[in-house]
């Protein structure tokens, strides 16, 4: 036996398309041959007498495994099946057989808990060549495995990463076949996932080649790596921001290796591992041992992945985008502890790679020939160590071993009660316990109140539980911080983060600074002037060029602020002044050669995809001069000075130039927006549970998760004191299982691998920094944020959680304004959003070149008011001083040092608002009118629920905000500068 026999055992220990094959009558004779089982002989177990479903279960099992059988490990496998069905469902096997079994596919439903849907019908007529194309595929699967050249443990463990990875992608019904179709609220797939999952975890690993297992105690590990939010800030360069995040992404995948290698991916149960771009790069490398001379394993893997419709410049688009968090929950067996150490030594060893990599970048690419500091390699391997902190907490879900051989109502002789004797220790008070002692009462006939026994209850009651114990050890874990010993030197601070000191490229400082001023030379762009940088700031800079070698392809470099500033005007002159694309490209190429030829280099960079698919072939070299070249006060001595370390350039060239773009009056935004969003309540919904003070969250209850027939059976076949306290305990909020994060995870991957990018960087013209689940940072122009972020938050609802919602941060700032302030006032502005304006909202933050400052923000509602004020002031139809007409007049009526204003002054203010509208709308066909501002103004400035007329006062800072919606309007039109 091996591990990853097990491990395929226990996922095929029910078929995939369970629920149908249910359906059949096992004494009718004609079932087996519709079932295509009736020459099917269990090779191990000749006698088997056990359901239908599972002997179509063993026939899938052979056509991979030839000879091999469940029967040995049905008494472990049935443990974890019996641990799994209570971490996902409130109802008891005793209270379920009180019901009818749901059998008539007519009845047959899933409920998606997450977008509140209850899917029908899942079983449909055809579903008879859904099976036989299920069938196929288990049969292609086993010719896949006959071929390949390795041995039964490989081809088990290939096995069962292919149906892992791609079952869900090639047979899409299989999401909502449920495992349970009393309780249809998880899947089949998950619940042989956890299934799989749950029985490594219950077994000594280490000793599952000896002829007996032996069990071990099941644990959950929590795992982190940061630092997190100063790392990613720590920015210079648009691309230090998406080095900062990929690279914890990637240092946390690469935590990850040993614990999905050892103990498969399926025991990681968030994130959600399935679909990730580098989990997938990586099973794909597991595959190795397969490969032969006939290339089975990439044609096979190319099967599957046309089926699945997946193109490899998708993959590796995807693959550039940091979408695994820097934490993980995995269940492990505690006998294998020691894998955390495995670990925390991968992530040693990847930087200690890079360390050394970034090294022979540096010899190879920009100091060839030159003697380098022998110790760089030491300094940049030490700091990187130090700096990167690893927590991590491990929980053993008992005191006591899995009993192999008990699969009766204790599962394994694992039952609650050293949990709830620990919990009530760390929370006195805690609702979620009360919930659970609950639905143990109910399902053991006990009358209200009366106390419970947890020793009768199976672990799988207490997987919430088990969570809260596991964060409090995590927290006080964090709490003890660890002392890193880095040598110091006595040298200058790092000229990007201020933290740790510069690594000298050579021993002496003179040498040294040579050496910082050749990398700039050899690469225009990669430093500033006199720049010199620590090996973790080095590290983040030269990270493209690191992960080029790793990937294998090339990654393109990031657009600079201006080029996002300057997209509007871009796409303009694509759109109808070509002649000006043409001439200014012939200027741009003689400024460009007049820079070579006094030995200085001045490269391309990089724009938005969304302006290259627009521009099409013939434009293509425009686009991919940067945008800072389309504004005149880029053509100074001083400025190419300093950025560039350009001198000795004829005034002539630079003056020919800047007359012809002041001559083209080109009038566009120097300022460019950052967009951060954030999901609202995250922490809440993975929990499942938690007080929301003002704000609604709408977990689902117990009752959405129950059939309705079987709901109604229950009510009907109890006394009037069940059917209370039945009812009282399903209008609950449902406790938080591991299928809800497994969804809740999957859909958080999809929205960030999928829409996001096609949102920002497809249709709004912007670049994609990060999408980490419900995390987004993106760089866009100033007119298409709003409505980026509008899009994005309502994407949201659709593919992640109907009941969700997302708030925003946006700033809006000058295209040289430094990029770790922008990023720090994104962050302020997306906190506001969240706890100033109730979250479901966007907050704003204006700030003009001479660092000047506005604010405002609303409800996502208010979108649709600001595209109208924005319409007009684009087609004429209000001046563009009625904006700032509007805020004059609230600064000269209010008194912005009371916190609140009498209903009068409202009052006041709305005639005046009317006045300056009939004073200033020109044309009668706009699409706003004095109606919708009086409208949002009462909607805008009312508070907690009340109607404007039942008001009496007004917060002050609300009636203001709402004047600068009016200058964000005027702003998102991108034209000109900002003026407040």
């Amino acid at each position: 036996m091996s591990i990853w026999k097990l491990k395929l055992k226990a996922f095929l220990h029910d078929p995939i398309n369970k629920q149908w094959v249910l359906n059949f009558d096992k004494n009718d004779l004609s079932t087996k041959t519709k079932l295509k089982i009736d020459n099917f002989e269990c090779p191990k177990n000749r006698n088997h007498k056990e359901a239908i479903h599972e002997i179509v279960a063993e026939k899938f099992l052979n056509y991979i495994l030839p000879g091999e059988c469940t029967k040995e490990l049905l008494p472990i496998i049935k443990i974890a099946d019996r641990i799994s069905y209570p971490m996902n469902e409130v109802l008891s096997e005793k209270l379920k057989s009180k019901t009818e079994k749901i059998r008539d596919h007519k009845d047959i439903c899933f409920r998606d808990i997450y977008i509140e849907k209850l899917e029908e019908n899942v079983i449909c007529k055809d579903f008879e060549n859904k099976h036989q194309e299920l069938e196929e595929f288990f049969k292609l699967l086993g010719n896949f495995c006959s071929v390949v050249t390795c041995n039964d443990e490989e081809k088990a463990k290939t096995a069962f990463l292919i149906l892992w990875q791609y079952v869900p992608d090639l047979f899409k019904w299989v999401n909502i076949h449920p495992a349970d179709s009393r309780i249809p609220s998880h899947s089949i797939y998950n619940h042989l996932v956890q299934t799989s999952a749950i029985t490594t975890a219950i077994i000594d690993v280490d000793k599952v080649s000896s002829e007996k297992l032996v069990g071990s105690i099941p644990a959950f590990l929590l795992f982190t790596i940061g630092p997190v939010q100063s790392f990613i800030s720590t920015a210079r360069k648009t691309q230090d921001l998406w080095a900062g995040s990929y690279i914890l992404s990637y240092l946390t995948y690469k935590c990850l290796e040993p614990l999905i290698d050892k103990l498969g991916p399926d025991v990681v149960i968030y994130p959600n591992l399935r679909g990730q771009p580098l989990i997938e790069r990586w099973i794909y490398k597991t595959f190795s041992y397969a490969k032969d001379e006939n290339n089975h394993v990439e044609k096979f893997i190319k099967f599957i992945k046309e089926k699945c419709c997946n193109l490899e410049n998708e993959d590796n688009e995807k693959l550039l985008i940091a979408n695994i968090p820097n934490r993980f929950l995995a269940i492990i067996p505690y006998s294998k502890k020691t894998i955390v150490k495995e670990c925390n030594s991968a992530l040693e060893n990847v930087l200690k790679n890079f360390a050394m990599e970034i090294v022979n970048i540096i010899k190879e690419q920009y100091l060839e020939g030159e003697e380098i500091n022998p110790s760089l390699q030491n300094e940049i391997e030490s700091q990187l160590i130090s700096y990167f902190q690893i927590y991590y907490a491990i929980l053993p879900w008992t005191t006591n071993e899995c009993n192999l051989q008990n699969s009766g109502t204790i599962p394994g002789g694992l039952n609650c009660k050293s949990v709830f004797y620990e919990h009530k220790i760390l929370f006195k008070e805690s609702e979620i316990r009360n919930l659970i002692e609950e639905i143990i009462r109910v399902n053991q006939g006990l009358k209200s109140g009366e106390e419970i026994d947890p020793s009768n209850a199976g672990i799988g009651r207490a997987y919430p539980l088990l969570l809260d114990l596991l964060e409090k050890l995590l927290g006080a874990r964090k709490s003890i911080r660890d002392i890193q010993f880095i040598p110091y030197y006595n040298r200058e601070k790092c000229h990007l983060c201020g933290e740790n000191e510069i690594v000298f490229l050579a021993k002496d400082e003179e040498k040294n600074k040579l050496y910082w001023h050749k990398l700039r030379e050899k690469s225009p762009g990669l430093l500033r002037q006199n720049e010199r940088l620590c090996g973790v700031c080095l590290f983040k800079r030269l990270f493209p060029k690191l992960l080029e070698k790793e990937f294998g392809f090339q990654i393109l470099s990031f657009p600079s602020t201006s080029e996002i500033a300057s997209i509007p005007v871009k796409v303009e002159l694509l759109k109808s002044n070509q002649k000006f694309i043409e001439e200014f490209v012939e200027k741009y190429n003689k400024f460009k050669k007049s820079i070579e030829a006094s030995g200085k280099k001045l490269s391309l960079s990089e724009t938005v995809p969304a302006l290259k698919k627009f521009s099409g072939d013939k434009y293509q070299y425009f686009c991919s001069i940067d945008g800072q070249w389309l504004m005149e006060e880029s053509y100074s001595k001083e400025y190419l000075k300093n950025e560039f370390g350009i001198e000795n350039i004829d005034e002539s060239i630079l003056e020919n130039i800047r007359s012809f773009l002041k001559s083209a009056n080109l009038n566009f935004s120097r300022y460019f927006a950052i967009l951060q969003m954030d999901g609202d309540h995250m922490g809440k919904w993975i929990r499942g549970f938690g007080k929301t003070e003002k704000d609604e969250i709408k977990f689902p209850t117990i009752s959405e998760t129950i059939h309705p027939k079987v709901y109604d059976e229950l009510l009907k076949n109890s006394n009037e004191t069940e059917k209370e306290k039945l009812k009282s305990l399903c209008d609950k909020t449902h406790p938080v299982t591991p299928t809800y994060h497994q969804m809740l995870s999957s859909r958080l991957c999809n929205f960030a691998l999928h829409d996001v990018r096609r949102i920002v960087e497809e249709k709004y013209f912007g670049k994609l920094i990060y999408a980490g689940g419900d995390d987004v940072l993106a760089l866009l122009p100033v007119n298409t944020v709003l409505n980026c972020a509008y899009e994005l938050q309502e994407q949201y609802k659709k593919t992640v959680n109907s009941r969700a919602t997302m708030s925003a941060g946006i700033v809006i700032a000058h295209h040289k304004y430094p990029l770790s302030l922008a990023l720090k006032a994104v962050r302020s502005a997306e906190k506001k959003a969240k706890n100033k304006l109730g979250r479901n909202a966007f907050c704003v933050q204006l700030i003009t070149h001479s660092g000047e400052i506005r604010e405002c923000g609303s409800k996502w509602n208010f979108v649709e008011f600001i595209n109208k004020i924005a319409f007009d002031l684009q087609n004429g139809s209000i001046p563009k001083v009625f904006c700032n007409q509007i805020v004059e007049a609230m600064n000269q009526l209010l008194d912005i040092e009371q916190e609140y204003v009498l209903k009068q002054v409202v009052n006041v203010l709305e005639l005046e608002i009317k006045r300056l509208w009939t004073r200033k709308k020109k044309y009668e066909n706009s699409v706003l009118n004095i109606e919708d501002i009086i409208y949002y103004f009462r909607e805008y400035v009312t508070e907690n629920g009340n109607t404007f007329d039942n008001c009496k006062t007004f917060k002050t800072q609300n009636i203001l905000m709402f004047g600068y919606l009016f200058p964000l309007a005027k702003f998102l039109t991108g034209k000109s500068d900002l003026n407040l």
